[in-house]
């Protein structure tokens, strides 16, 4: 799996020789290489712009939020077990 992605982190796609993470740069891949259809992801400079906005606030926003949600919840009982304290 590092091979592929140093992060060792899914998804991840090879294709041949070639190897690619990130879920966005996969699917610009497959779009680019397969031939999908216009409506998955158009040729269109200012749709396709509308969507890569989408997802690169998907990147910024939401991950952001979740990891303090994971946070919240898993960080302070394990704070508390590392320290002996018991609630």
């Amino acid at each position: 799996m590092l091979a592929m992605n140093p992060n060792g982190k899914l998804p991840t796609v090879s294709d041949g020789d070639f190897s690619l993470y990130e879920s966005h740069a996969i699917m610009k891949y497959i779009v680019a290489t397969r031939g999908a259809a216009d409506h998955w992801y158009p040729q269109d400079a200012q749709l396709r712009a509308s969507i890569d906005q989408i997802l690169d606030w998907h990147h910024t926003n939401l991950r952001v939020g979740a990891s303090g949600i994971f946070a919240r919840k898993f960080f302070p009982p394990a704070m508390q077990k590392a320290q002996g304290n018991s609630r």
